[in-house]
């Protein structure tokens, strides 16, 4: 059977992760007793491992002492009707002769991940009771009550804006990263902010893609760690997008492999192979079966395993996003579950603090040129989608003639809202100018400072 790989277990973190933890349960003496009464073996997906854990617990259930090296090598000594002794012991040589890898975090990363699961399990132990032993309307008080205890509405910590003063904190540092698009940027007062979600809406084939693909490409341009979530394209189809974003040829005629030789040095005196190698996570995912929980795990993996961490995260689309598991939800509450898919998007953006831009499409009104105008009102699904979000791009090509497109800054908290009307926007070339007719729509919703 298919394990799920989210960081309910280790599996996504790869065995040199898991032996390190073994590895600072064994040496680590506030990691061992912080953790040792709330670990699970079976969050091992490794056997080898897993057994050693297991002795390591079954030393501490009988003498409540951390157990040395020495004592978990003669136990090892008594597991002789184990097939897998050898390798158990090869494993168990290669923990203690390893060094520690990013061991800060290791230690901080898997004592979440362990108390995340203790609290799993606290909590289906008492759902489980409560359900055999009230009534239905007795339940649903309690699931109310568990609500607030375990997922309080509000942040655990009260905030003192005195103890801003004295801090060392530059806000005005790192803090954005911008699209690249210089008069769009200029009105973003310098791009979306780390620890934030913008929305870019956009009509089917009006531009998503295009449009989210420069934004990506300028960001890799500019050094910033770019992790490129797309659904339904294929690999080559995105890469080419970035060439065509940086040649302004066509990106269908990367096909041909003469034309990727020839543009083979431009490209790459645009962006280095460096940078290619190191700044860029390019990522297809499964269309309809990828959860928000499944781009953390992914996002967990680059940040535990490869010490890699995004400063701009490009999803491309919420349509393709699996809102929930429950069938019946999802059917009957289709808009109220993608909002608040929505909602966790932008929760990932603040506890991971990276900016996000989340591609959505318009209802069919968006497509019509009677209607087109109403802008946020065509928003597919519900209009409380948008209102997590501190930036709104919406795209829209009626009434222009071929190759050319409407932009609006719908929404920007900290910027000003614009429109640019009839801008050059190539989905072919992946080519973008903002710089014709501007007319700034004072009566925009959203104004905010």
């Amino acid at each position: 059977m298919k394990k799920n790989n989210t960081l309910e277990d280790f599996n996504l973190l790869g065995k040199e992760y898991q032996m390190n933890v073994a590895k600072a349960l064994i040496e680590d003496k506030d990691f061992f007793y912080t953790n040792i009464g709330d670990i699970e073996s079976s969050i091992f997906t490794d056997d080898k491992i897993r057994m050693i854990v297991d002795i390591i617990k079954e030393q501490y259930t009988k003498t409540t002492k951390q157990p040395t090296y020495k004592v978990i090598e003669w136990e090892l000594k008594t597991l002789s009707n184990n097939d897998d002794l050898i390798d158990i012991k090869d494993t168990f040589q290669t923990i203690k002769d390893m060094s520690f890898e990013n061991l800060a975090y290791t230690k901080e990363s898997a004592t979440e991940i362990i108390k995340r699961m203790k609290m799993k399990k606290v909590y289906q132990e008492a759902l489980l009771k409560v359900t055999k032993k009230y009534d239905a309307e007795e339940q649903s008080e309690y699931i109310y009550k568990f609500q607030n205890i375990i997922l309080p509405p509000y942040s655990t910590e009260t905030i003192n804006p005195a103890d801003f003063l004295d801090s060392d904190y530059d806000g005005t540092i790192n803090t954005k990263v911008p699209t690249g698009i210089d008069k769009l940027d200029e009105n973003m007062n310098g791009g979306l902010k780390k620890s934030t979600l913008g929305l870019l809406i956009a009509g089917s084939s009006f531009g998503k893609t295009t449009l989210s693909s420069i934004i990506a490409c300028n960001m890799l341009y500019y050094g910033y760690n770019v992790l490129h979530i797309f659904f339904e394209d294929t690999d080559k189809e995105i890469a080419y997008k970035y060439y065509a974003t940086l040649t302004g040829e066509y990106s269908n005629e990367f096909e041909k492999p003469e034309v990727r030789r020839q543009y083979s040095k431009k490209i790459l005196s645009s962006i280095s192979r460096d940078k290619w190698d190191n700044n860029l996570k390019l990522q297809r995912m499964n269309d309809g079966e990828t959860t928000v929980e499944d781009i953390k795990g992914l996002m967990n993996k680059y940040e535990y395993q490869e010490n890699w961490k995004p400063d701009v995260v490009i999803i491309d689309y919420l349509s393709c996003l699996k809102t929930t598991s429950n069938e019946k939800l999802r059917a009957e509450q289709s808009w109220q579950m993608e909002t608040r898919m929505v909602k966790r998007i932008a929760a990932l953006a603040a506890e991971k603090n990276v900016a996000i831009w989340l591609c959505q499409q318009t209802n069919r009104d968006g497509l019509k040129a009677v209607s087109a105008n109403n802008k946020m009102a065509n928003v597919q699904g519900s209009s409380a989608s948008y209102q997590s979000a501190s930036a709104v791009l919406y795209l829209d090509r009626c009434g222009c003639e071929r190759n050319y497109a409407n932009l609006s800054l719908v929404k920007m908290r900290g910027g000003t809202p614009q429109d640019w009307k009839n801008i050059y926007l190539n989905n072919g070339t992946c080519q973008i100018d903002l710089s014709d007719v501007i007319a700034t729509d004072p009566t925009f919703e959203y104004n905010e400072k």
